[in-house]
């Protein structure tokens, strides 16, 4: 237990004292994109369940520019490998950004392997991996260039003399990541880090060298507290760091009980985040039993707010859990005789 622990510390100061360049796409619901943050993550539900999928869509800077348009899809398991504790997933990725149609398309896969902590807590220690190619690409056609002014006026038919030497790349990546699942008296712990773009893989459209996507350290964590038999409440927190970018997430979510049965889930989701220095985001969700499907907004308060006018963007997650129905015991049914 203290080794798990200390791997856990150290992944923690390594994510926030790290300062290495490039920024990657980001999620406000980062507790519902695993695959994004959390690859120690996958396979881990909060219901008993074999198999889950996840969506998650974002339109963000829609009234400033031509939105910023993400969607990302993850399917995950715990059956489809025969190893006890091994869980598995696939998923993509796709995000297409400004005039020149800057396209993201990944496609992830990977997995995570379960470690109990010890018999009498049922914590859990889970080690992940994903492996993901990603193509990037941009046009051309709907930009335009100081060499197309005529003189007089923007001239279309004039050659823009801009010469790159690809305008698309494909490469391969990893992320590396660990999570600690810990009982608390009547309280859970999730507490992890991760690495994503672990490989740094090259991204100019010159073929320069020396122009890599940088690291991305993660450090995240949630505890779910139980207020009464209706009310939980579960804070949590993402940092993030990469080169001299910052994202520091804190926030919590308020999980109200509507079920009428024990064994049967309805509850709302309300919750509320703050991305420091960036945005302040609101939370409206409502789970039953598989499905559960969350809506958020933030609201921009950046340097550029002038142009946003607060309006930031909005973002909706879906998740469906394949629950194994409970296992019933079996009678033997004898016939009376008279």
């Amino acid at each position: 237990m203290k080794n798990v622990v200390r791997i856990v510390v150290l992944i923690i100061v390594l994510s926030v004292s790290n300062s290495l360049q490039a920024q990657d796409i980001h999620f406000t619901q980062w507790m519902n994109a695993p695959q994004q943050y959390a690859p120690g993550s996958i396979g881990d539900y909060d219901q008993p369940a074999d198999h889950r999928i996840i969506a998650n869509h974002r339109n963000q800077w829609s009234s400033v520019t031509i939105p910023f348009l993400t969607f990302s899809a993850m399917a995950d398991s715990r059956l489809w490998t025969p190893v006890k504790g091994l869980n598995t997933m696939v998923g993509m990725l796709y995000d297409v950004t400004g005039d020149s149609r800057f396209t993201t398309a990944r496609f992830q896969f990977g997995g995570s392997y379960e470690l109990p902590l010890s018999l009498d807590t049922l914590g859990v220690f889970s080690i992940g991996a994903i492996g993901s190619f990603t193509q990037r690409s941009l046009s051309m056609r709907n930009l335009n260039f100081d060499n197309q002014f005529d003189g007089f006026q923007f001239n279309e038919n004039l050659s823009n003399n801009e010469s790159l030497s690809r305008l698309s790349r494909v490469y391969f990546d990893m992320a590396l990541g660990a999570t600690i699942k810990y009982p608390i008296g009547n309280k859970l712990l999730r507490l992890g880090g991760s690495l994503y773009n672990f490989l740094q893989p090259k991204q100019s459209f010159f073929d320069v060298d020396d122009i890599r996507l940088n690291r991305r350290w993660n450090t995240f964590g949630e505890l779910m507290i139980p207020l009464d038999e209706k009310w939980k409440v579960a804070p949590g927190f993402l940092i993030s760091r990469q080169a001299t970018y910052a994202s520091n997430n804190f926030g919590a979510r308020l999980f109200y009980n509507l079920s009428k049965a024990p064994w049967y889930k309805k509850e709302l989701i309300l919750g509320g985040y703050l991305r420091t220095n960036d945005a302040a985001s609101i939370l409206l969700g409502y789970s039953q039993e598989n499905w559960t499907g969350t809506f958020s907004y933030d609201v921009n308060f950046s340097t550029l707010t002038p142009a946003s006018n607060y309006r930031g963007g909005y973002e909706l997650s879906i998740i469906y859990l394949f629950i194994h129905p409970p296992k019933r015991k079996r009678f033997k049914v004898c016939p009376d005789y008279l």
